[in-house]
């Protein structure tokens, strides 16, 4: 939900009087055959997480998301500073690397979550306005993974070849 109207989608949906039914019999059925690769596919979002943390934790202007082994990304997010998101993202583009700008908003940034008591303070703006999301599917190879870190380090002005964690002896 972008924090922009997510007060105003929020009532909106609170208004409407939401329904919700349960899922169809060929759904529910679907559901249950993917349940077999659940496993596979979070290991290889795993993988793929875990390969552009190490290979942008020393990327100046580039936040990653902490360390975590366990943690299962399907989009992973890096917040770009000083405002050149876009520029990167159009490099990546360029570059044959789809992705996307963050939907997710601070939830403490909605009214309902806020609370009346707590305005924003003036000029205060949302995290996701500098976040990129970066697409790791199980399907993308590692060497797809490890091709699009060469290119963040590279606009980032570092050697595209090698990071850190790379050079890192075998242990």
């Amino acid at each position: 939900m972008d924090s922009e109207v997510g007060d105003e989608l929020l009532a909106r949906f609170q208004r409407s009087d939401p329904r919700f039914s349960p899922m169809g019999n060929i759904q529910a059925a679907l559901g249950r055959l993917q349940l077999r690769h659940i496993d596979a596919f979070n290991a290889g979002a795993r993988r793929n997480g875990q390969i552009l943390t190490r290979e942008l934790s020393d990327v100046p202007g580039i936040r990653v998301p902490p360390a975590d082994g366990d943690h299962i990304y399907v989009y992973y997010p890096i917040a770009v500073e000083g405002g050149r998101r876009d520029e990167l993202r159009d490099l990546l583009l360029r570059h044959g690397v789809d992705t996307k700008t963050s939907d997710m908003a601070d939830c403490g940034l909605l009214e309902s979550f806020r609370g009346a008591d707590a305005p924003l303070s003036p000029g205060q703006k949302p995290l996701e306005a500098s976040v990129l999301e970066i697409c790791v599917y199980p399907a993308i190879s590692e060497s797809a993974i490890r091709r699009i870190a060469r290119v963040i380090r590279g606009w980032a002005g570092l050697s595209p070849t090698a990071s850190r964690a790379s050079q890192a002896p075998a242990g």
